[in-house]
C-alpha cells in the first residue's frame, strides 16, 4: 500500500517508509516487494485485488513449471498435469497465503522452474545456459529466505544428473557453468542484497540466538497431519499433502521404470522432512550457525520442498497406473492398497472415542478417513481390471484429488471482505484522525496491544511507532524498550514483543514513558487495558479499546540548544514545508540543533540553504543537524548509496546476461 500510494498519488518511488516502526528503509526490506518486478503488477489494480491476482499468477506459474519439469523427466501429459494441479492446490502454499506470507508463495512459484532451468542449461548445446541464474535471481528478489531451501533442492538435483550421458558436458565445464549462474543470480539480486547487507548488522535480526532461529520447528508428532488435515491452526505446521498424493506417492515406490529417480525423490522427502524438525533433530543447531543460515528461522519451511518431492513421487505413481493398467494386479501381497486401507480404518476407528470425549464431531478425522477409503476403493476397482474404462478411472482420481485438497483449503482459510480487513478497528482510526494532535504536521500512534492494525493505519494514513516486521533497527528497538516500558527477551518480529501470542494482554504490565514516546512524536496510545501513567489523558473507551492522548508529545521537529538534554530548552519549531517518503523540507531558525523526529539511518543526507551538511545522530535514534544563526531551508534527502550500487550491479548483470544469451543464439544459428 505504501508503494502504491507513493507511485500513484505522489509520483515517486518510495525508498523509505514511515508507516510502521517509526520508519524503515524499503530498499533493504525483502518483504516490501520494491525490487521484485512481477510485484509491480499489483500496482495496476486496487488493493487487495492486485495482490490476489499476483497470488493466482504465481500459483499458475508454479503449476506450469511443475508440468514442464515432469514432462522433461519423461512423465506423460496426464501425470504431469496431475502434478501441476497438486502443486497449485497444495495446502502448505495456501496456508502461507492465508497467513499473509505472500513473498514465500511468490518465491515458491519459481522452484519447479529452477530445476527446469538446470536441465536446460547443463547441456552442451543449451540455448539457455544462463537460465538457472535468472530464476535464482528472481527467487532472491521475491524472498531471499527461500534461496537456501530451493538451492539445496537444486544442488541435489544437479548432483543426481552429474555425469549422465545426456548432458554431453564434462565435470569441469559443468562446474564453470554453475559458477557463472551463481554469479548471475547474485548480480540480479544485488539490488536487494547490497542494501540488505547494510541493514542486517544494524538490525535485531543479527542478534538472534539459537533459540530464535529454531522457533516453529516441526514437532515430529505433527506428522500425523499427513493423514489428518490441519484445517486451520498454525500455518507453519501444515504437512497435509492429500490422501491421493500420499497414496500415489507410496505406489510410486513400487514402480520399476523410475526406480532410481523415485529413490532420489524419496531420499529428498526424508531429508527435507527431517530438516523441518529443527530443534528436534540432533545436530541441527550446528547448521543454524553457518554463515547465511544464521539469519534464517522457522525450520518447518523446509516442508515446502518436501511437498515438492511428494508430488513428484505421486506423479510417477500415477504414470505407472496410466501406462500400465494391469500394474496393480501384479503387486505383491504386501502393497500400497493395504497401507491405504489401514490408514483409512485407523482414522475411522478414532472418530467415536474422540467425538465422545470432546463432544464435538471430529471433522478432520472424518475427512482423512473418507479420503483414504475413497482412494482404496478406487485402487481396488483398478486392481480388478479397468481396461475398458481406463481413461475414466484416471479422470476420477483427478476429481478426488481436487475435492480433497481444495476442500481442505476452503475449510482452513476463510475469506473476509476487503472493506472489513482494511477497516478493522476503524472507529479508533477515525477518532484519531478527527482529533488530530493539535500541532501542525504528522504524528504517530503507539499501541502496546496492537489495537490499531497496520493495514487500518495505512488506510487512514496514520503512522505507527509499533509494528510487525522481521527486520527492525536495533537502535530503535532499544529506544522503544525504554519508551514502551517493557523488557526485550530476545528477537521478536513484533514491536513490542508478544511472547505468549496474546497481544491484548501480553504487555499489560508494561509502563509506557509518555516523555520518551513524545520525543518520537507519539500523540496517541491505543490499548486493550487501562494505563495509569502520568502525561496521558483518556480520550475515551471505544468498545474494548482505550484511547489516550500523550500530553508530552513533541512536534515532528524542533530546534534546541546543543548543550541541553533531548527535548529540553526548545528554541523554536520549524515550519514543515514538504514531507515525502524520500525528501523532507523545513524552514528553521538557528542557531541551535535541529532535531527531526525521524529515524537515523545510513543514506539520509542533509543540506542547509543548498549546502551539504552533516546528519548528526541524536540520542542514537533521531536525525539532527547543527544550524548557524538565521533563517534556513533544511532539506533531508534519502539517497542510499547501497541501493544505487546494488541497482547498478543488477542492471549491468542483466546487460551481460542478455549479451551472453544473444551470443549463444548467434553461434547456434551459424552452426545450423
Amino acid at each position: 500500500m505504501t508503494i502504491q500510494k507513493g507511485v500513484t498519488q505522489k509520483g515517486e518511488i518510495p525508498l523509505w517508509s514511515d508507516a510502521i516502526l517509526g520508519g524503515f528503509p524499503l530498499t533493504a526490506n525483502p518483504l516490501s516487494g520494491l525490487h521484485y518486478p512481477p510485484g509491480w503488477l499489483a500496482l495496476l489494480f486496487p488493493l487487495p485485488a492486485g495482490l490476489n491476482l499476483l497470488v493466482a499468477l504465481h500459483l499458475i506459474l508454479g503449476g506450469v513449471g511443475m508440468y514442464r519439469f515432469l514432462r522433461g523427466e519423461g512423465v506423460s501429459h496426464v501425470a504431469s498435469t496431475f502434478g501441476a494441479m497438486a502443486w497449485e492446490a497444495m495446502p502448505r502454499l495456501w496456508a502461507h497465503f492465508g497467513a499473509g506470507h505472500l513473498t514465500l508463495l511468490y518465491a515458491s512459484g519459481w522452484i519447479p522452474w529452477l530445476l527446469v532451468a538446470h536441465r536446460s542449461a547443463f547441456h552442451l548445446r543449451s540455448r539457455f545456459p544462463v537460465f538457472p541464474g535468472i530464476i535464482s535471481g528472481m527467487i532472491i528478489l521475491a524472498d531471499p529466505r527461500m534461496l537456501p531451501v530451493a538451492g539445496l533442492l537444486w544442488i541435489g538435483y544437479g548432483l543426481m544428473r552429474v555425469g549422465r550421458l545426456i548432458t554431453g558436458m564434462g565435470l569441469i565445464h559443468q562446474g564453470l557453468r554453475g559458477v557463472m549462474n551463481l554469479a548471475i543470480a547474485a548480480g540480479i539480486g544485488a539490488v536487494l542484497i547490497v542494501p540488505l547487507a547494510e541493514f542486517l548488522p544494524l538490525s535485531t535480526r543479527a542478534q538472534m540466538t539459537i533459540e530464535d532461529r529454531l522457533v516453529m520447528s516441526l514437532p515430529p508428532e505433527r506428522l500425523i497431519g499427513l493423514v489428518v488435515p490441519e484445517m486451520g491452526g498454525t500455518p507453519e505446521w501444515v504437512v497435509y499433502v492429500g490422501s491421493v498424493v500420499l497414496s500415489l506417492g507410496m505406489i510410486g515406490l513400487w514402480s520399476s521404470g523410475f526406480r532410481k529417480r523415485i529413490l532420489f525423490w524419496g531420499a529428498g522427502l526424508v531429508l527435507f522432512t527431517l530438516l523441518s524438525f529443527g530443534e528436534h533433530l540432533p545436530g541441527y543447531t550446528w547448521l543454524t550457525q553457518l554463515p547465511g543460515l544464521n539469519l534464517l528461522r522457522v525450520p518447518s519451511r523446509w516442508l515446502i520442498v518436501a511437498d515438492f518431492c511428494w508430488i513428484v513421487m505421486a506423479s510417477y505413481g500415477l504414470e505407472m497406473l496410466w501406462a500400465n493398467p494391469d500394474f496393480l494386479g501384479r503387486l505383491p501381497k504386501f502393497n500400497p492398497l493395504l497401507v491405504v486401507l489401514g490408514l483409512g480404518f485407523l482414522i475411522l476407528a478414532l472418530i467415536p472415542p474422540v467425538w465422545a470425549f470432546s463432544k464435538v464431531f471430529p471433522l478432520r478425522l472424518a475427512w482423512g478417513a473418507l479420503g483414504f477409503l475413497g482412494v482404496f476403493v478406487w485402487l481396488v476397482l483398478g486392481r480388478k481390471g479397468v481396461n475398458a474404462t481406463h481413461r475414466w478411472w484416471i479422470f476420477w482420481i483427478f476429481i478426488w484429488m481436487a475435492i480433497d485438497l481444495w476442500g481442505v483449503n476452503a475449510l482452513s482459510n476463510y475469506r473476509l471482505p476487503a472493506e472489513k480487513v482494511v477497516k478493522e478497528k476503524a472507529t479508533i482510526a477515525e477518532i484519531i484522525s478527527r482529533e488530530g494532535c493539535g500541532k501542525e504536521g504528522p504524528f504517530r500512534v503507539y499501541s502496546p496491544s496492537y489495537s490499531l492494525p497496520q493495514q487500518t493505519a495505512a488506510y487512514y494514513d496514520l503512522q505507527l511507532a509499533d509494528g510487525v516486521d522481521p527486520l527492525q533497527l536495533g537502535a530503535y528497538s532499544f529506544f522503544m524498550e525504554r519508551a514502551g516500558g517493557y523488557e526485550n527477551e530476545g528477537y521478536s518480529v513484533t514491536l513490542p514483543p508478544f511472547r505468549n501470542g496474546e497481544p491484548a494482554t501480553d504487555q499489560i504490565l508494561s509502563k509506557p514513558d509518555s516523555r520518551r514516546l513524545g520525543y518520537l512524536n507519539v500523540c496517541f496510545l491505543a490499548t486493550e487495558f487501562p494505563l495509569g501513567e502520568s502525561g496521558l489523558r483518556l480520550v475515551g473507551r471505544f468498545q474494548t479499546t482505550y484511547l489516550y492522548k500523550n500530553l508530552n508529545a513533541l512536534p515532528r521537529s524542533w530546534v534546541q540548544s546543543e548543550m541541553t538534554s533531548l527535548g529540553e530548552g526548545i528554541l523554536s519549531i520549524p515550519a514543515l514545508k514538504s514531507i515525502r517518503a524520500n525528501r523532507i523540507i523545513l524552514d528553521a531558525q538557528g542557531p541551535g540543533l535541529l532535531v527531526l523526529s525521524e529515524i537515523y539511518y545510513p543514506g539520509w543526507r542533509v543540506s542547509v540553504d543548498g549546502h551539504s551538511s552533516e546528519v548528526v545522530p541524536v540520542y542514537g535514534v533521531f536525525r539532527g543537524v547543527v544550524l548557524p544563526a538565521g533563517e534556513h531551508e533544511v532539506v533531508f534527502q534519502f539517497t542510499p548509496l547501497s541501493f544505487f550500487t546494488g541497482m547498478s550491479i543488477s542492471l549491468i548483470t542483466l546487460l551481460i546476461t542478455g549479451i551472453l544469451w544473444m551470443r549463444k543464439l548467434v553461434i547456434r544459428k551459424r552452426e545450423s
